[in-house]
């Protein structure tokens, strides 16, 4: 007989899973993955936010490191906080602070992180995806019962697994240690996760601080470490080398990799615990936030503008202007962005959705990756004229993708390995907006660098295009042009 925490925790996720489908019941309680003490956390969350879908793009980022597993904690690499110039440091190191302020919001002892408690065992049953999130090269799917499975590349520990000779976790791996996860986010080679109470762990490439754990340098980490004495968190967004959230107040709060001045305190140092983001007037509170490779977005909670800030070479940034110099480092309003509900952020370009379903987008677009059947690069928001009724964006580098209120998966851009999903004529841009062909309607989607996967409402996560890192997690390292089920160990 199940300990009766179990049934428990099964009623919490019966509840979450019955607002999307109430015909995917039977599915969840013949989970086997499911905790039998772990603490319960509410219903399972949809992607890098509390509340509503997966954001991809937020959804919407190179190994040695001392063996956690045996320490349950992350040793100091010796780097450097701030006012100690010795040697060794890449770049002066931030304090957990407020950086429009003297007074950190909750900060408390966030010096470094902490392993999660082991709690019980994960072991992936069966593939029950209640979100999925990719990053450059693999994928991880959050289970309705708060467990997270990882799979593809794991080269700086990004699926929670030892790195070892071949670095690739051809199917899901359980990522053990984290339980009650609410939802995920990745965009390059780290993953975080937002836990009960709005903490957030994270694992994965740590070279300039991504985790936010107090240190930084060539000790990755592939055991999730929960970030002290933080929390409050409602979204988190794993960009490029860097990690940003917001907070129930609308504040913005990040770490990590500081060169272009992402984390607006006027230096180019990197932070290696939370720090708040500008000060009240630069950055306002928001309702929504991405980060990306070289730039960050957000939405003003107080009238939808969409903002952004960062490097904007390839326009991203929506200010009007390209090239090499175009650096901006206060967050800026996008040109002709109408007001939005929610921000999506690729590595060059970005989209904003208004409440209404309408998509516009900004940046790179030699792809056709804004949507617009054009090939014109955009410095100022244009109108993704082919979707509409777009609940849920994903960008990838070159490639977009949305779920429509009818459960569809649609994608355009490039389809260099296939990232499209339409199967035969891989190698071609697609300009024209093309829906994939999936058995189930999809509640999430999600890209990567260039593969694509998707979350349905069975509970069955299925992904395409480039697998050389097995990102699909089908087993195998063979590209598909066409959507693939990602199969359980």
């Amino acid at each position: 007989m199940r300990h009766a925490s179990t049934h428990a925790t099964a009623l919490t996720a019966f509840n979450a899973v019955t607002a999307f489908n109430p015909f995917i019941v039977v599915a969840l309680l013949f989970l086997t993955g499911c905790p039998q003490d772990a603490e319960e956390s509410g219903a399972f969350g949809s992607g890098t936010d509390a509340a509503g879908v997966v954001d991809s793009a937020g959804t919407d980022a190179p190994s040695g490191h001392k063996d956690a597993e045996n320490t349950g904690t992350i040793a100091d690499t010796g780097s450097k906080t701030a006012g100690d110039s010795g040697a060794g440091a890449v770049d002066a190191a931030k304090s957990p602070v407020d950086s429009s302020s003297a007074t950190a919001d909750s900060a408390g002892d966030q010096d470094a992180g902490t392993a999660v408690d082991a709690g019980p065992k994960h072991v992936v049953g069966s593939m029950f995806a209640a979100a999925i999130e990719a990053g450059d090269y693999h994928t991880c799917a959050l289970h309705g019962t708060g467990f997270v499975s990882c799979w593809g590349d794991n080269s700086n520990g990004e699926t929670g697994a030892k790195p070892g000779p071949t670095s690739v976790s051809t199917k899901p791996n359980p990522v053990q240690t984290v339980a009650g996860v609410t939802a995920l986010s990745s965009k390059t080679k780290h993953t975080c996760a937002l836990l009960g109470g709005g903490k957030v762990a994270c694992w994965g490439h740590n070279f300039w601080g991504d985790l936010g754990i107090g240190v930084k340098g060539s000790q990755d980490v592939y055991i999730p470490q929960v970030i002290k004495g933080f929390k409050g968190v409602v979204k988190v967004s794993a960009g490029g080398d860097y990690t940003f959230t917001r907070k129930t107040d609308g504040s913005v709060w990040g770490w990590g990799k500081n060169v272009t001045g992402h984390l607006l305190d006027g230096t180019a140092g990197a932070a290696l615990i939370p720090i708040k983001v500008g000060s009240a007037t630069a950055l306002p509170a928001v309702s929504d936030i991405c980060s990306a490779a070289n730039h960050v977005c957000a939405i003003r909670a107080s009238d939808q503008t969409a903002l952004c800030w960062g490097r904007g070479t390839d326009g991203q940034v929506g200010n009007g202007k390209t090239g090499s110099g175009n650096l901006v480092k206060v967050p800026t309003v996008v040109v002709k962005a109408p007001k939005a509900s929610r921000i999506f952020c690729g590595y060059d370009h970005t989209c904003a959705l208004t409440k209404a379903g309408q998509m516009w987008c900004w940046g790179r677009n030699s792809s056709s990756q804004l949507g617009n059947k054009s090939t014109n690069t955009a410095a100022e928001a244009v109108w993704s004229e082919q979707v509409g009724g777009v609940k849920q964006a994903a960008l990838g580098t070159s490639h977009t993708c949305v779920v429509d209120n009818y459960g569809k998966v649609k994608c355009w851009g490039r389809n260099e390995y296939g990232q499209i999903g339409v199967g035969p004529g891989k190698g071609k841009t697609i300009k024209i907006v093309a829906i994939v062909p999936l058995p189930k309607k999809a509640v999430a989607v999600t890209a990567g660098r260039a593969h694509t996967c998707a979350a349905l409402v069975d509970g069955s996560a299925w992904c395409w295009g480039r697998n050389h890192k097995s990102q699909l997690g089908d087993g195998t390292k063979t590209d598909s042009p066409s959507p693939v089920k990602v199969v359980v160990k």
